[in-house]
């Protein structure tokens, strides 16, 4: 083996697939991070859609028992409807039919996969997992299209929906209190 390492060969293969794992792992942790950021979307959305449901009751409580809070209870039950309404949307599974502008298909992403029968898939996707620059590009284009098409929708959901919690349910407190007090 001295004789490979006085030509510097060893150092070079050793260099590239050193290279290659690194460039793997950036991959790989950046698709990792971009499911958990979906995950955690999804179960702030959750925690959104419980807390609404609960407060929901209350409010409409409020409606039958309480005539003169019935402009706060009300804003609390819209309020609340609403954000569920953009806490479910949150939710549901985001798709790329119809936003892709490139030919190009995602053969990484379930909606593109789905399209497709097993044996197109294969002989679709076979010629790039064969080729390590064709496979490394399709990652590439999937951490784009997952934070693109999935992420960048579902957190404008979440956030609106959270804006709405905020807003709707301060402004029913907030009516509540001035009855409350005048």
């Amino acid at each position: 083996m001295p004789h490979l390492e006085e030509k510097g060969e060893l150092p070079a293969k050793s260099q590239m697939l050193w290279q290659g794992l690194v460039r793997a792992s950036i991959l790989s942790a950046t698709t990792h991070k971009l499911y958990r950021y979906i995950s955690l979307a999804d179960q702030k959305a959750m925690g959104l859609i419980i807390v609404n449901s609960a407060i929901i009751p209350f409010a409409m409580n409020g409606l039958d028992n309480h005539p003169d809070f019935k402009i706060p209870a009300t804003l609390a039950i819209i309020t609340g409807v609403i954000s569920i309404l953009m806490a479910i949307i949150c939710i549901f599974p985001k798709r790329r039919a119809g936003r892709n502008m490139s030919s190009q298909k995602n053969l990484l992403h379930f909606s593109e996969i789905a399209a497709l029968s097993e044996e197109e898939f294969l002989d679709e996707f076979n010629p790039i997992y064969n080729d390590r620059g064709a496979l490394g590009q399709a990652v590439i284009k999937d951490i784009y299209d997952v934070s693109h098409c999935v992420l960048a929708p579902k957190f404008a959901f979440l956030k609106a929906s959270y804006i709405i919690f905020f807003i709707g349910n301060l402004v029913a407190i907030s009516t509540f209190l001035y009855h409350i007090w005048f």
